[in-house]
């Protein structure tokens, strides 16, 4: 059986938190702010297509910079990583 001292739940606890919070903003991200964008940049004059070449470059570099920040928080933790 392990023992988990009351700090170090606490301290997990925390951590469980700031992951969630990670990913809420990310999917506020996708689920808020994408949907409506295309309508917002129109105002300015932008074509359909300049819209979808900014949706393919955000989504190609996070596809790219998913391992290197994968690998990044393996080397050095991920509590350092986050902050």
């Amino acid at each position: 059986m392990i023992h988990i001292k009351m700090n170090s739940r606490v301290a997990m606890k925390k951590e469980k938190i700031i992951i969630l919070l990670s990913v809420m903003t990310d999917v506020i991200g996708f689920g808020i702010v994408i949907p409506i964008l295309p309508f917002y940049v129109t105002e300015f004059g932008v074509s359909a297509s300049t819209i979808a070449l900014m949706f393919t470059a955000f989504s190609f570099f996070a596809f790219l910079s998913a391992p290197v920040l994968g690998a990044w928080s393996d080397r050095i933790g991920r509590r350092p990583g986050l902050f």
